[in-house]
């Protein structure tokens, strides 16, 4: 949150004024503060330079400027500022709150928050600050005490829009530990399977910036024909981590193992890399490869872009190069999907897949499409609900599937 205390800096305006002796530098100071307010930084700055040789040590000039380089993005400039104000005037309570959301800004988590409760301490009933704060607890995956200052900046200004929806941010934060389950059936070649357990996931935040996964999938065995009219079990069971470099960058990697039939088992890997671009757009690339004794290779790459178009809908355009197992060639696969969600997490995503592979005989390239629907319900902020929906239209016989699941999470 880049928010710009507007009341404090009007009041901050009359008071350099009636504190300087010129008339002339008032003049400067104010016009200053315009171009600051209107995203003038430089121009601004070189008036603040101006003042600072007119008049070295001027507290006021000082702060003035401290706050140009915080919204103009030069945090560490602009602590250096408010330093500079604290070291003269120690509990300079504007001083305070600028560090803290400098602090913030720069992701300085823990320094933000001890500078927002210092200020706190001054001003009790200061909105911003505790907005702030929650920001900073956010940010630092504090959730229960981001819950708490969002919670107190509610009770200090009860119309807050922007109080409540960090509140429903928190509310759809991941949980510490969060358990997931899906039950479903699957109709293959026309013909009915029984509704059968799909896949467990439990997942836990291991650290800040560290979170691990345990699944285990039953599907394969539910949507392949040849197995599934075996009655045939073909369960795999991995373990996984993500980890958060920083805000725009993402890395999960994957384990795992696959039982096949006559004790054979699979070994693979994936892995995948989210990048977050400006303009609210993200990239996404990774892969999979499968691979064991007397087994055929078998592996898959994707890319994917993540658009924004509008608030609430995004655009998820995926391209996969995939090696099938016993093909004699790869398989191109092209999938367009559109994402929805509302205020309150509620998401409901849908997509379409067209793409052709080798046919095994050596008859040349089939098509095949097909689409799908997921969705997501948060029914409170322990319990949610889940639905899966595909279908497709391929080379020897139609597939659907049809899950349902629930997700479990806890906070500490």
């Amino acid at each position: 949150m880049k928010k710009r205390p507007i009341l404090f800096t009007q009041l901050l305006v009359i008071v350099l004024y009636f504190g300087l002796p010129s008339q002339a530098q008032a003049q400067t100071l104010a016009k200053a503060q315009q171009f600051s307010n209107a995203g003038r930084y430089e121009e601004a700055e070189k008036m603040y330079q101006q003042l600072i040789a007119q008049k070295p040590g001027d507290l006021s000039i000082a702060m003035a400027r401290a706050y140009n380089f915080s919204w103009w993005g030069r945090h560490i400039e602009a602590l250096k500022g408010f330093s500079e104000v604290l070291v003269q005037e120690p509990g300079h309570f504007d001083a305070l709150k600028g560090s803290a959301f400098a602090y913030l800004y720069k992701e300085d988590y823990a320094r933000s928050i001890v500078a927002f409760e210092q200020a706190a301490l001054i001003a009790p009933n200061d909105y911003d600050l505790y907005l702030g704060k929650g920001l900073a607890f956010l940010g630092d995956k504090q959730y229960a005490s981001a819950r708490a200052a969002f919670t107190k900046a509610l009770s200090i200004k009860p119309d807050s829009a922007e109080a409540k929806r960090y509140l429903q941010t928190v509310d759809l934060a991941p949980g510490f530990i969060e358990g997931d389950i899906w039950v479903g059936y699957s109709t293959l070649a026309g013909q009915e399977r029984n509704v059968n357990l799909r896949g467990l996931q439990l997942s836990l935040q291991a650290s800040k910036n560290w979170r691990a996964l345990l699944k285990y999938d039953n599907s394969m065995g539910l949507d392949i024909l040849n197995l599934a009219s075996q009655n045939r079990s073909v369960p795999m069971i991995s373990g996984g981590l993500i980890r958060e470099w920083n805000k725009k960058l993402f890395t999960e990697a994957e384990y795992g193992v696959r039982l096949l039939e006559k004790d054979q088992i699979q070994h693979f890997i994936s892995a995948g890399q989210v990048i977050f671009l400006p303009q609210n757009m993200r990239i996404k690339l990774g892969g999979f490869a499968g691979f064991g004794q007397n087994l055929d290779k078998e592996w898959m790459g994707y890319l994917s872009f993540n658009l924004p178009a509008t608030p609430r809908i995004r655009i998820e355009p995926t391209y996969y190069l995939i090696l099938p197992p016993n093909s004699p060639g790869v398989e191109h696969r092209m999938q367009l999907g559109l994402q929805y969600q509302t205020p309150r997490g509620y998401q409901l995503n849908l997509y379409g897949t067209y793409g052709n592979t080798v046919v095994p005989d050596g008859a040349g390239r089939e098509q095949f499409f097909g689409w799908g629907l997921t969705g997501i319900a948060p029914f409170s902020r322990i319990v949610w609900g889940q639905v899966a929906i595909r279908q497709e239209k391929g080379i020897y016989y139609d597939f659907t599937s049809v899950s349902l699941g629930a997700k479990l999470r806890i906070n500490k």
